[in-house]
């Protein structure tokens, strides 16, 4: 690339430096330099300067308007045994065997058609498979000595920076950048010390009439000296337990490099060989083996370079690190995600995500694989220690400078604020960690707003893959990137919370669910699943969680019957924690859900401040069903709207209830829940406030297929209820019709106001028996919201339809306090609901009341119903 120079009398005086290079006779050391920024290029080379013109961008550039290959030129300049060549090489087209570059390094003559000295070549080898290639040339033959990278000047364009170096005994080394810049790169080595000095340096294009204009050169920089500096050792490297590579500046004498006594180790391991490996490196064996992670000081003395330079006695530490190629499942997790970083806090306003190495192995990164669903990204060679972290965002989004441990990625990972997943994996793709956050995670709605990252709470509980060992970070700052999480909590994973479900996908396949990450191994054993009637022919842990296994039968489970599974004790979790409780299971292939199979059994639609609604339904049949096969809606104006299919297998058994929500968490969060599996996340129609309409249904071959509808109001909950927020209405007796009002009611106090995935607080089965067509089962009412007692239910039966009814209660006194209906149609059976509510909408004081129900058959025939009611107070 191009120097930069602070004003126009630095160039002058570089031009005349450079001049009087070429005009006096070199002494002990000699320098070529040439960047193009004067008009005078032409007094420093010869040759068909016709051919090229200095650029605008101070660049030479050939410029054959002629088109007449080849063009050369050429400058008078004395190679040495040691000398260092640096230059820019641009080719704007793809070389091929017509089209490419040569440099000559060194040159008997000016004449290269027929010369003996040394060539760069830059291309002209077949296409992609172009390389940077030193030939010696031998009059007009010429011999490969060495070769680059394959590849890496075969693309559209070529640009290169390179070095080349040769030392006093013909060790040649190739290096480049092929960004333009100074961060060379060795690309080979090789030996040929045929032609020690050379008189001429120079350049040859060739080319076709299309590429006449094409190449373009810089920075030409060449060096040559006597060498009087001792050997400097440039670096240490442990290779192995016994070995160790010692890399010099320069090329070494044999003899002292050899002898074992110039070389000792603190602390002290015996030093048994040392072998000149290369003419700049040294290979040292130990034994006994170097310790893992242990410092050691290398003293050296005695060494000299081949010109005999000597090198003092020098130390030089290094630590010896056992890294291990592949990292085992869990050996690395992710352990913190900064997915939505607006409004920033202390941290810089970007994405990061943080990785922690909980082993205790050594491993490079250039072996891992960051990914997400749409997009996979190796990470570069990083040493990750055991018990430290790496931080992970992309280049030039923000300034982590401050923080050591952090690497700049060329490209990153796509966060949603949401919720998505991540995984880590090695190069063959095994999973060593994944995860699938949401902004649920961040258990604090303020939190998930942004600002703040996700921490894991316990890195010691890998298995765990839910959102409860999240939470927001409590660092002011925001997060704690390459350090300990704020939430940190490493109490050992020593149990294994076992089975959380089965689901037969079919008759040879069934699928087993886990609430955390299982053994790979004990998984697949085929000896540790036990299930009546049936043989398991394969187990298979399934990727990227593997919280669950696809079991294969050798022969079909059958319809309408019940199986049991039972795990083998020696089944384990992700961390070798046997299992204990939940080793056994129950499955069968489910039935075909039919009408009032199910039924809608509880509803929250009006949930509190920031919370999420829910839909509970209750399997009344005695078919084992699957809630796969469900859909939820609402209906507006007769026509089904907002539907939302149940998307997770579920086997309900008879008696067992399933709640749908959002969000489970949130559910959790407010409410007691037995059985929290039974929360399914999925989504819901929007529910109104006030009043709607919930439809479960099922796909069929000519229309949907109605299992259950409700249609809900306020208006049901419990008239002396302060608050609707947060209460959900329960159905009374699942065995009654949905439609009827009275057959519904506000959750209790006395559970939460919910009671999702259990029995409703406010159940009530079966009827009064009476020899009247009216009757109530419980003449005793405490309406006091703790779930006994809380209404009094009136049931009827009628001979016959068409029965109108007036429905009263009085005080002691005899003075109305409440009409429960005025004239109202009745059918031929159903029940009546008074919550303890009166007239003014206060609640009925405690004493004896009368319940008077007068009604008239079709035929205007009167008759009357009287019972005494006692409202009372449940006592402590």
């Amino acid at each position: 690339m191009k120097a930069i120079f602070s004003n126009r009398l630095t160039k002058s005086i570089l031009y005349f430096a450079l001049l009087a290079l070429n005009l006096f006779p070199f002494t002990s050391s000699a320098q070529f330099q040439d960047d193009f920024a004067d008009a005078n290029w032409q007094n420093r080379w010869q040759g068909n300067v016709e051919k090229f013109i200095v650029n605008s961008a101070n660049e030479l550039q050939l410029m054959d308007t002629s088109a007449t290959s080849p063009a050369q030129l050429f400058t008078s300049f004395p190679m040495r045994a040691s000398t260092e060549w640096t230059f820019l090489v641009r080719l704007n087209f793809s070389p091929s065997t017509a089209n490419f570059a040569k440099l000559y390094l060194a040159s008997t003559t000016n004449d290269f058609g027929n010369t003996n000295g040394y060539f760069l070549k830059v291309g002209g080898i077949s296409g992609s498979t172009d390389a940077l290639e030193i030939y010696r040339q031998d009059g007009n033959a010429s011999q490969l000595i060495l070769s680059g990278t394959t590849g890496t000047v075969g693309g559209a364009t070529v640009l290169a920076r390179i070095k080349i170096t040769r030392d006093a005994t013909g060790n040649w080394t190739l290096a480049s950048d092929y960004t333009g810049g100074n961060n060379f790169q060795t690309e080979a080595n090789a030996q040929d010390n045929t032609y020690p000095v050379g008189s001429f340096f120079g350049l040859e294009c060739i080319y076709t009439s299309t590429r006449s204009d094409k190449f373009f050169f810089d920075d030409f920089n060449i060096n040559t000296s006597q060498d009087l500096t001792p050997p400097q050792l440039v670096n240490v490297s442990a290779i192995s337990a016994n070995e160790i590579i010692l890399a010099f500046d320069e090329a070494l004498s044999e003899t002292e490099a050899s002898n074992i006594s110039n070389y000792s180790l603190t602390p002290f391991v015996p030093i048994t060989n040392a072998t000149l490996t290369l003419p700049n490196e040294v290979l040292l064996e130990v034994m006994p083996a170097l310790t893992n992670f242990q410092t050691y000081t290398l003293q050296m003395q005695g060494i000299k370079d081949i010109s005999g330079n000597v090198l003092l006695t020098t130390n030089f530490s290094f630590s010896y690190v056992d890294i291990t190629p592949t990292a085992n499942s869990y050996d690395i997790i992710i352990n913190e995600i900064m997915a939505d970083p607006a409004p920033a806090l202390g941290l810089p306003e970007t994405e990061y995500i943080e990785l922690y190495n909980r082993s205790e192995q050594a491993f490079d990164l250039q072996n891992i694989v960051l990914a997400s669903p749409t997009k996979n990204i190796t990470l570069p060679s990083y040493l990750l220690l055991p018990d430290t972290y790496v931080l992970l965002y992309k280049k030039g989004t923000a300034d982590f400078s401050r923080i050591s441990n952090q690497i700049a990625l060329d490209e990153f990972i796509s966060l949603t604020n949401t919720g998505g997943e991540l995984f880590l994996t090695t190069l063959d793709e095994e999973v060593i960690d994944a995860v699938k956050y949401s902004d649920e995670w961040y258990q604090d709605s303020q939190k998930s707003d942004g600002g703040w990252s996700l921490e894991r709470i316990n890195p010691s509980v890998p298995c765990d893959i839910s959102g409860s060992n999240w939470s927001a970070s409590e660092n002011g700052n925001g997060g704690t990137p390459g350090k300990p999480n704020s939430v940190v909590d490493a109490i050992p994973d020593e149990t294994f919370t076992g089975l959380v479900r089965i689901f037969p996908l079919d008759s040879l396949n069934i699928r087993l669910f886990f609430q955390e990450a299982i053994d790979k191994t004990s998984a697949t054993m085929v000896s540790n699943y036990t299930i009546n009637g049936l043989v398991v022919k394969s187990a298979i842990p399934e990727t990227p969680y593997f919280n669950t296994v696809l079991l294969q039968l050798e022969m079909p489970a059958s319809p309408s019957v019940l199986y049991s599974l039972t795990l083998s004790k020696e089944y384990a979790d992700c961390q070798g924690n046997n299992i204990e409780n939940g080793r056994s299971g129950t499955f069968a292939l489910p039935d075909v859900v039919s009408f009032n199979d199910l039924v809608i059994n509880e509803v929250l639609f009006n949930p509190s401040s920031g919370g999420v609604d829910f839909v509970e339904i209750y399997n009344r049949s005695q078919k084992i069903l699957n809630a796969a096969d469900l859909i939820i809606a609402t209906r507006v104006g007769g026509n089904l709207s907002d539907a939302a299919p149940i998307v997770q297998d579920f086997l309900l058994f008879p008696d067992d209830y399933l709640v749908i929500t959002t969000s489970p968490e949130d559910i959790v969060s407010r409410y007691e829940v037995t059985t929290p599996n039974a929360i399914l996340r999925n989504d819901l129609p929007s529910l109104d406030d006030k009043a709607g309409t919930v439809v479960v249904y099922r796909p069929s071959d000519t229309a949907e297929l109605i299992i259950d509808e409700f249609a809900y109001t306020s208006e049901l909950h419990n008239a002396l209820l302060d608050d609707e927020n947060g209460v959900s209405l329960e159905r009374i007796n699942p065995n009654e019709p949905t439609q009827v009002a009275s057959n519904w009611q506000s959750a209790a106090a006395v559970v939460g106001f919910a009671t999702p995935t259990y029995l409703n607080s406010q159940f009530l089965e079966g009827t009064a028996t009476s020899n009247s067509n009216f009757a109530v089962a419980v003449p005793t009412i405490s309406p006091d919201g703790d779930g006994f007692q809380d209404f009094l239910t009136i049931d009827y039966q009628l001979e016959e339809a068409g029965f109108l009814a007036n429905v009263s209660v009085f005080d002691a006194a005899g003075q109305l306090v409440k009409t429960l209906a005025s004239s109202e149609v009745l059918a031929l059976n159903g029940q009546l609901k008074w919550d303890g509510d009166l007239e003014d909408g206060t609640k009925a004081q405690m004493g004896i009341y009368i319940l008077f129900v007068e009604y008239f058959s079709p035929n205007a025939k009167v008759q009357s119903f009287q019972t005494p009611i006692v409202v009372a107070k449940r006592l402590e």
